[in-house]
């Protein structure tokens, strides 16, 4: 009986908390990842059926990353001045009710 050779497997760790923010595989699945990388490195993209739990790499430039934590962070800020706004607009109810 021929053994053959293992599937690649890649995926993220966040299901296992010793593996938590990794990304895992075995050999084969590693290696195309890297290969992957490579080429994405050099044309910008690489899709890939060969990543197991991935489609593809694509390298970004810097100014993505930047614009991406704006974004990110204006939405909690968003959803603070909101509530503030709910608290106010509540207790001033609450107090012109109790005037009334």
């Amino acid at each position: 009986m021929d053994i053959l050779p293992a599937q690649p497997k890649l995926m993220t760790g966040a299901g296992w908390p010793e593996h938590e923010g990794l990304i895992v595989g075995n050999e084969q699945g590693l290696r195309n990842l890297m290969a992957a990388c490579q080429q994405a490195l050099e044309s910008g993209e690489c899709i890939s059926s060969k990543l197991d739990d991935f489609s593809g790499v694509r390298r970004l430039p810097e100014g993505w990353f930047e614009e991406s934590r704006q974004q990110a962070s204006s939405v909690p800020t968003l959803v603070l001045l909101v509530f503030v706004i709910a608290l106010v607009v509540i207790g001033f109810g609450t107090i012109v009710r109790s005037l009334i």
